[in-house]
């Protein structure tokens, strides 16, 4: 985080990053540890809706319309969803709510 102030952002070459931050230091991650946690998150999705569109490794959309009768309103799931605790996963995650979107047909 501290490198946004040199101008270093999300998704950015690390040629380019260096050169905006000389001090920055690279660390290696863990793609498969990451990937496994995007994949949970995913699927508990859809244990609330088989209308999930996965857009990233670890962004979807889900629309939840109809399923008020089952789980409570959109903002429940969010709050209450994954593990019925709120830790979708024992991850931190971020939920954003939109009163609409378009699902592609797969």
């Amino acid at each position: 985080y501290e490198a946004k102030a040199f101008g270093v952002r999300g998704g950015m070459g690390g040629r380019q990053a260096r050169e905006l931050c000389p001090q920055l230091i690279f660390v290696s991650g863990h793609f498969g540890e990451y990937q496994r946690l995007g994949d949970a998150a995913i699927g508990i999705l859809g244990d609330y809706t088989p209308l999930v569109e996965r857009i990233s490794i670890d962004e979807a959309f889900a629309d939840l319309a109809g399923t008020e009768h089952l789980f409570g309103p959109p903002e429940a799931v969010a709050a209450h969803g994954g593990n019925g605790d709120g830790s979708w996963a024992r991850a931190h995650a971020s939920c954003s709510m939109l009163p609409g979107t378009l699902l592609h047909a797969s």
